[in-house]
């Protein structure tokens, strides 16, 4: 099922990890302790321009860059959908 909405349907775009996220996720650490793997979502979701992060990690409730959570449930899946997509 994630295959085929990440990968085939090509719905969400998929963005590589470069060097520059990279230093930049070492940067958010610092400031804003996470989790490695999360810190590298919220500096690509950033980097590409997003304004929504979806997560039920109680980790990223604080996020950084305005980074506005939503919850992987209902109420947030409307909000993301409602939201100008540009």
């Amino acid at each position: 099922m994630y295959r085929g909405l990440l990968v085939e349907s090509r719905l969400i775009p998929l963005i590589p990890v470069t060097f520059d996220i990279l230093d930049q996720t070492t940067r958010l650490r610092v400031q804003h302790p996470q989790k490695l793997p999360d810190a590298i979502h919220i500096v690509t979701a950033y980097s590409s321009g997003c304004v929504y992060f979806m997560s039920n990690d109680r980790d990223s409730e604080r996020l950084p860059f305005n980074l506005r959570r939503l919850t992987p449930d209902a109420a947030g899946v409307s909000t993301l959908m409602k939201a100008p997509h540009g």
